[in-house]
C-alpha cells in the first residue's frame, strides 16, 4: 500500500499528528508523482485518473527490408588489452567531482553572487558539461559534498533552487541539467522531490515556468511532467506576480505600522488616566488648536498634518509633558491624601450646617 501526499514543506510537521501511524521517511509515504494545483475535488480527480491509467503510444515499424543489420563487434584479444576488471564500473574522474563540489561550495557562500558564479562556470563550461555527460558521476553528484545535504539537494539544479538563486536555473537548464532528479533516500528515491519542489520562494518557482515557457516544445525538450513544474508562465505574468508581491508587502507594512500607531495611542490613554489628567480639557485644547489650524498659517510640517496626525501629536506631547513632572514620594502623597480628604469632610460639615440653618461661624465669633 502506498499513501500520495501532497503538502508545502511549512506543513508538514505537524500534518499526520501524533496519533497517525504515519512519518515522513516511512517507505508507505509518497509525494503525488504529477504536477498538482490547488488543492480541490475537481484537481483531486483529476490527478487520481493521471495516476491509475496508462499512456499507449502507437509507431510504425519500418520494413523489414528497411532494417540494416548492425556489424557484430570485433573481438578483443584479452591478452593484448590492458583492461581491468572495474571497466564495466569505471570510476568518476577526481577533477569532475572536485568541479562540480566547488561551484556548490560557492552557491552557499551568501557573498558570490549569481552573476559572479555563471562568470566562473563559463570559463569551465566544458568540464561542467563533461561532469553532466560522464556516466561514472552519477545522477545525484553533490553526495559527500562538504556543507551539502544531499538527500534534499543532490544536484546543482537542486541546490540553486533551495538557496534562491534564479538566474543560475536556466544557465543550468541551458546546459543539460536533468529537472526530473528526485532527491530522497536510496535506492528507489520513490519519495523524493524534484529541484522545482525544493525552490526557495515564489519567484524561483516562476523562474522554472517561464523557463518552461520559453522552451515548450522542443523536439529534444524536458519532460515537464516528470519535472512537477506546473502550466508555464509568461514574462509578463512573472512581473505581474512579482508587482502583486511588492504590493502585499507594502500594506503589510502599513497595516504594522498602523497596529503600532493604535497600541502607543492605547498605552498613552492608558498612562493618562492613571496619573489623574484631565481628558476633557485635553480634548477641548486639542479642539481648540484644530479649529485655530484653518485660521492661522502653520508652520513646518504642522501646515501638511491632517485633523487626527494633530491630535496623536498633541497627546504625545501631554504625555511627554505629564512625564516630566516632578514625582511625589510615597509620604508627600499619603499626606496630600489626608489634606484632600480634611478638605472634602470640612466641605461636607459647612454644607449640612447651611441645610439646617445654622450660621456659618465668621472669623470674629
Amino acid at each position: 500500500a502506498r499513501v500520495f501526499v501532497r503538502v508545502a514543506q511549512t506543513s508538514r510537521r505537524g500534518f499526520f499528528g501524533d496519533a497517525c501511524g504515519l512519518r515522513w521517511g516511512d517507505d508507505r509515504v509518497r509525494a503525488v508523482p504529477v504536477a498538482m494545483g490547488r488543492p480541490s475535488l475537481r484537481e483531486l480527480q483529476r490527478v487520481y485518473t493521471a495516476m491509475t491509467r496508462v499512456r499507449i503510444a502507437h509507431f510504425d515499424i519500418p520494413e523489414m527490408s528497411e532494417i540494416v543489420a548492425a556489424p557484430e563487434p570485433a573481438s578483443v584479444d584479452s591478452s593484448d588489452s590492458q583492461l581491468s576488471e572495474h571497466t564495466l564500473e569505471p570510476e568518476p574522474h577526481p577533477e569532475l567531482i572536485a568541479f562540480v563540489h566547488d561551484v556548490a561550495r560557492r552557491m552557499l557562500d551568501e557573498r558570490e553572487t549569481d552573476a559572479a558564479i555563471v562568470a566562473h562556470v563559463c570559463e569551465h563550461l566544458s568540464t561542467l558539461l563533461d561532469a553532466f555527460s560522464d556516466p561514472a558521476v552519477g545522477l545525484r553528484y553533490l553526495d559527500g559534498c562538504p556543507g551539502v545535504q544531499a538527500q534534499r539537494t543532490p544536484t546543482l539544479l537542486h541546490l540553486a533552487a533551495a538557496q534562491g538563486r534564479r538566474e543560475l536555473i536556466g544557465f543550468l537548464l541551458d546546459n543539460g541539467e536533468d529537472p526530473t532528479i528526485t532527491s530522497g533516500h536510496a535506492p528507489l528515491y520513490a519519495g523524493g522531490m524534484t529541484a522545482y519542489q525544493v525552490s526557495r520562494d515564489r519567484a524561483t518557482r516562476d523562474a522554472f515556468r517561464v523557463y518552461r515557457f520559453e522552451h515548450e516544445g522542443e523536439a529534444d525538450g524536458i519532460d515537464w511532467e516528470r519535472a512537477r513544474v506546473p502550466e508555464p508562465l509568461s514574462p509578463e505574468q512573472q512581473r505581474e506576480n512579482e508587482a502583486k508581491q511588492r504590493d502585499k508587502k507594502r500594506r503589510d507594512r502599513e497595516r504594522r505600522k498602523q497596529q503600532q500607531q493604535k497600541k502607543k495611542e492605547k498605552e498613552r490613554s492608558k498612562a493618562a488616566e492613571s496619573s489623574g489628567g484631565s481628558g476633557d480639557e485635553e480634548e477641548a485644547m486639542l479642539d481648540r488648536i484644530i479649529a485655530e489650524k484653518g485660521q492661522q498659517t502653520l508652520r513646518g510640517r504642522v501646515k501638511q498634518m491632517t485633523s487626527d496626525e494633530i491630535r496623536r501629536r498633541m497627546r504625545a506631547v501631554a504625555a511627554e509633558a505629564r512625564d516630566a513632572k516632578p514625582r511625589l514620594t510615597p509620604e508627600q502623597q499619603r499626606a496630600a491624601e489626608r489634606e484632600l480628604r480634611f478638605k472634602a469632610a470640612e466641605r461636607r460639615r459647612l454644607q449640612q450646617q447651611q441645610h439646617a440653618g445654622v450660621p456659618r461661624p465668621t472669623a470674629d465669633t
